[in-house]
């Protein structure tokens, strides 16, 4: 299934902002932060190249849960207005009756 163009529009907008995040923390010598936006986005490709709503989904529950923990909910706010347009995207799969997106925390939405 290719990824519609909505949520691919969001995911590489989160990875270009991350990039420069990135970027940015690299001139100022901090590695540790570096690190941690990398891991933010790092499954992020695999979801543009083998898409499926769970893989999206699991990033959306775990990961970005996981980042702001790591980053101890500082300097999150440039993805706030990303992270705010997939989740628009996720509720209306959540009504639409076709959708693949499994709210079950059984089912396994790792991101492989």
């Amino acid at each position: 299934m290719n990824c519609p163009k909505e949520t691919e529009d969001i995911l590489l907008d989160i990875i270009y902002m991350a990039t420069l995040r990135i970027q940015a923390e690299a001139k100022n010598g901090n590695a540790h932060r570096c690190g941690v936006e990398a891991y933010h986005i790092h499954n992020l490709p695999n979801i543009l190249k083998n898409y499926s709503e769970d893989k999206v989904l699991y990033y959306y529950q775990f990961e970005i849960r996981s980042f702001v923990t790591s980053s101890e909910g500082i300097n999150i706010g440039s993805f706030q207005p990303l992270w705010t347009k997939l989740a628009a995207l996720i509720e209306l799969k959540k009504f639409d009756p076709a959708s693949k997106i499994s709210a079950d925390p059984q089912t396994d939405n790792s991101p492989a």
